[in-house]
């Protein structure tokens, strides 16, 4: 997954970059009235959840979130819901977000991204 992403900004966006393993918290940044407990709760719920890989334009804009299923995803009975709040946040924040299944080939991930 790692190699095709890069091979994919080489060859398309050289001017652009990737992170991997970022935190949504860290990245996303919302306006929120910490005192009002429905907006604290709704930035817990995302803080600490990471994407995968996050692709990044030349202008530092966030531009899309990559998922890899790998044969981790069924480890914790939560990872479900979990993804259903990072499909929640990108959404709101206007990040597309591609889902890659595990063993995907590298033209397929290229072609995807």
């Amino acid at each position: 997954m790692l190699y095709a992403l890069y091979q994919w900004a080489k060859t398309y966006q050289p001017s652009w970059y990737f992170a991997f393993e970022v935190f949504l918290g860290s990245s996303i940044k919302a306006d929120y009235v910490p005192e009002d407990p429905r907006q604290k709760n709704a930035f817990k719920s995302y803080k600490n959840k990471r994407v995968d890989f996050l692709l990044i334009n030349c202008r530092s804009e966030l531009v899309l979130a990559i998922e890899y299923y790998g044969s981790g995803l069924n480890l914790s009975s939560d990872a479900n819901d979990r993804m259903k709040v990072k499909r929640l946040v990108l959404q709101k924040a206007q990040i597309s977000l591609l889902e890659i299944p595990e063993k995907a080939k590298k033209a397929k991930i290229m072609e995807s991204i």
